[in-house]
C-alpha cells in the first residue's frame, strides 16, 4: 500500500527546508551587513545631534537567532526620591536619583529565518508604558530588508523615542506625529492579532452588538426574498 499524503509531505517539507536555508543564507550576506552598516551610520549620525542619550550599535551572533540593535544609554530625568531620615540626621534625607532606560531599535532575526523589527520605549519610574516592546515590521524575508524598509523602521524608532522619553512627550511632537505614534502604538502586530482573535471568538462587545443587531435585519431580509419569490 502507498500513501499519497507521504509523498506530499516529504516534497514539501524539502521545498520548505530549502527555503529556509536560503532565508538564512540572506540573513548572513544580505541583512545582516545591511542592517549593521546602517545603524552604525545612524549612531554615528545621533552622535552628532547633541542629543540627551548616547547610542550603541551591537551584534549578538546566536546561530540562526542573530540580533542586530542600535539601544540608547541610560539617562538621569533629573528628578529623584527623596527618603527623610529624623531631623537630627545629618542630611535629614537621602535623595536616590530616577534613571530611564529602554529605547532599543532591534532587527531580530527568527528560528524560521523570517525577520522582525522591534524597538522598545523608553521607560523610568516615572513612566511604565503598557507595551514593554512594539513589532515595527514583520515577518520579513532578509532580502526585504531594503534600505527603504531600513529608513521606514528607523523612523518609527525615532518617534517612539520621542514620544516616551521624559525629554520629549508631547512637547516633541507635531500633532501628525502625534496621530502617527498613536496608530503605530494601537495598529502594532501583535495588537493586530489580538483583535483578529478577539473578533473571531466573539470577545469584542461592539461586535456582539453589531451581530446581534444585523442577524434579525438578515434574516428578515432573506425570508421576504423568499416569500416574495413564491408568491410571484
Amino acid at each position: 500500500m502507498t500513501w499519497k499524503s507521504v509523498d506530499r509531505t516529504g516534497r514539501r517539507l524539502r521545498r520548505a527546508a530549502t527555503l529556509l536555508d536560503h532565508r538564512r543564507m540572506n540573513w548572513r550576506h544580505v541583512a545582516a551587513p545591511r542592517a549593521w552598516q546602517a545603524f552604525s551610520e545612524l549612531r554615528l549620525q545621533l552622535r552628532d545631534s547633541n542629543l540627551p542619550f548616547q547610542f550603541f550599535v551591537q551584534h549578538v551572533q546566536t546561530p540562526n537567532e542573530e540580533v542586530i540593535q542600535i539601544r540608547a544609554s541610560q539617562t538621569h530625568t533629573g528628578v529623584f526620591n527623596r527618603k527623610n531620615h529624623a531631623p537630627w540626621h545629618d542630611p535629614p534625607y537621602v535623595d536616590t536619583a530616577i534613571w530611564e532606560s529602554g529605547g532599543e531599535l532591534v532587527l531580530s532575526q527568527s528560528a524560521t529565518g523570517h525577520v522582525y523589527f522591534v524597538a522598545t520605549p523608553r521607560r523610568s519610574e516615572r513612566s511604565t508604558p503598557d507595551k514593554q516592546e512594539l513589532i515595527l515590521l514583520g515577518p520579513l524575508d532578509p532580502t526585504d530588508v531594503t534600505a527603504s524598509v531600513l529608513k521606514k523602521a528607523v523612523k518609527r524608532y525615532m518617534l517612539l523615542l520621542r514620544s516616551t522619553s521624559n525629554f520629549g512627550g508631547a512637547d516633541a511632537l507635531a500633532p501628525w506625529e502625534w496621530l502617527t505614534f498613536q496608530w503605530t502604538y494601537t495598529w502594532e502586530l501583535r495588537e493586530r492579532q489580538r483583535l483578529i482573535r478577539s473578533a473571531l471568538r466573539l470577545e469584542n462587545e461592539w461586535l456582539k452588538a453589531m451581530i446581534s443587531a444585523g442577524l434579525p435585519m438578515l434574516l428578515t431580509f432573506l425570508l421576504g426574498l423568499y416569500f416574495g419569490t413564491k408568491s410571484s
